[in-house]
Parts: C-alpha cells; sequence; structure tokens
C-alpha cells in the first residue's frame, strides 16, 4: 500500500499545547533526574507508537476546560517529548510539547540521548496488512497532528543549528531498542506513513533513515512495506527550517 493511499491528503488545523514548565507526571524509572539533554545535540526525531487508545475523562476535561486539552495533558504522564493525538468525540487533532528538550526521558532506548521522541496517540499494526478493528484509524486529522509536532521539533531546534548543518534525521523506536524482546515492531506502518507524508520532509528539514541502527544488531531498519512510503522528492533536500505556517502555542 503506497504512502498515498493510507494517508488521507486533507490537513486540518491543530490545536498545540505547551505543557513544558507544567509539573510532569513520570514515574522516577522514565526520566533522569541528573542527566540533561543539550538541545544543539539532538540530531533527529525518533517515532513512537502508545500501542493503546488514548480518551480522556470528564473530570479532566472540567478541570482542563475541554476535551483537547485534557487529551494533550496526557502527555505529562509519558516520557515523550511531544505527542500527537486526536480527541475521541470531536475528532480534533491535538499536538503537545509535554517536556522540554532538556530534560532526559527514557522512551526512545539508545535514541534517548540525542534524538526528541514524538509519540503518537493509539495502537497501530506491525504492517497495514494486519490491521483489524481494535487498531486505530489513519486519518487526516491524526497526520496533521503528527506533521504539527514535526514542525514543532524543527522550531525549537533550529535557533541552535549551525548553518549547512544536514537535514534532521527520521528514525523510529524499531531501529533504537536495546534488545531483541524490546520494541520491534514499534512504530508501525501508519504511524511511519504520516512522518513520511509531513511536508517538513519535502522541504528538506527531516530525512527519513530506513536503515540507520543505532546498535548494530540489535537495532532494525525498516521492513518494505514502511520504505514504500518514503516520498520521492523532486527537489535537492535542504537544511534550512521554512517559516512555520502553523497556530500559536496554547499555554
Amino acid at each position: 500500500m503506497s504512502g498515498t493511499c493510507l494517508v488521507p491528503a486533507v490537513r486540518q488545523k491543530v490545536q498545540r499545547f505547551d505543557l513544558s514548565r507544567e509539573p510532569h507526571e513520570l514515574d522516577a524509572r522514565e526520566w533522569s533526574r541528573t542527566k540533561r539533554r543539550d538541545p544543539a545535540e539532538m540530531v533527529g526525531v525518533v517515532m513512537h507508537q502508545w500501542a493503546s487508545p488514548v480518551g480522556t475523562e470528564a473530570r479532566l476535561r472540567r478541570k482542563y476546560g475541554g476535551e483537547a486539552a485534557a487529551l494533550a495533558h496526557r502527555g505529562l504522564g509519558v516520557p515523550y517529548t511531544l505527542v500527537a493525538g486526536v480527541t475521541q468525540k470531536s475528532g480534533e487533532p491535538v499536538a503537545a510539547l509535554c517536556h522540554p528538550i532538556e530534560r532526559y526521558t527514557f522512551a526512545s532506548d539508545n535514541a534517548c540521548g540525542h534524538y526528541v521522541a514524538i509519540g503518537v496517540m493509539g495502537i497501530f499494526p506491525f504492517e497495514e496488512s494486519g490491521r483489524t478493528a481494535k487498531h486505530t484509524p489513519v486519518t487526516a486529522a491524526l497526520a496533521a497532528a503528527v506533521d504539527e509536532c514535526l514542525a514543532w521539533v524543527a522550531e525549537l531546534l533550529d535557533p541552535v543549528r549551525v548553518d549547512g548543518a544536514p537535514p534532521l534525521s527520521l528514525i523510529t523506536h524499531r531501529q533504537a531498542i536495546n534488545g531483541p524482546r524490546d520494541h520491534a515492531q514499534c512504530p508501525g506502518e501508519a504511524v511511519v506513513a504520516m512522518a513520511c507524508a509531513s511536508d517538513w520532509i519535502r522541504q528538506g528539514v527531516f530525512r527519513p533513515m530506513p536503515d540507520a541502527v543505532l546498535v548494530e544488531g540489535v537495532g532494525k531498519p525498516w521492513p518494505a512495506s514502511w520504505r514504500a512510503h518514503l516520498p520521492s522528492l523532486d527537489q535537492p533536500l535542504s537544511s534550512q527550517v521554512a517559516p512555520p505556517e502553523h497556530g500559536r502555542p496554547v499555554t
């Protein structure tokens, strides 16, 4: 299945929530109190899936003033730096910056130190051929939320990147795993397809790296089904971040 078929072409406006200054809800095993990350040393993003449906409770919708804000706040309890999701009731796309880039969270195994983790809310099959009714659908709203997260990373890192720097790498959790029983199926074909459909890849800000593995013999490259979504670029890649055409963060 091609990326064009899987990811709807329609784009929607995404609500942004900058929660990076709010108290996080991470377990002690999910972040380091002593290590800090340097944004200038970030080399790319690593894509994840939450591996579960993500909704909101009525009490949290009341607390935060709506479903979108309540969904965004779910991200404070996971170690992904940014999260992308869609509200279950209203179908609104949401992007949330849940942790400052400097916070060293343990989301990505061998990629924790130098890649920004993006977690896509939902459960997705390893390959679309294995999709069932339990899996989260790929919608224009969810694809827009993923695109917005990539845009946000580009904006955060652009001020600290040197002139002539190569494009930011786009890898998956599968490529950064620590062992054979780790998350070798993460994030799934659908998440890869949505990331590869982002305008930020076509603009040359990010470059998918399907063959990169962070630890030889442990990390795994993309299977053929994921590679089918790699974009065909008609122009040379550029390392410059294009002016953002995105909504202002909600704080």
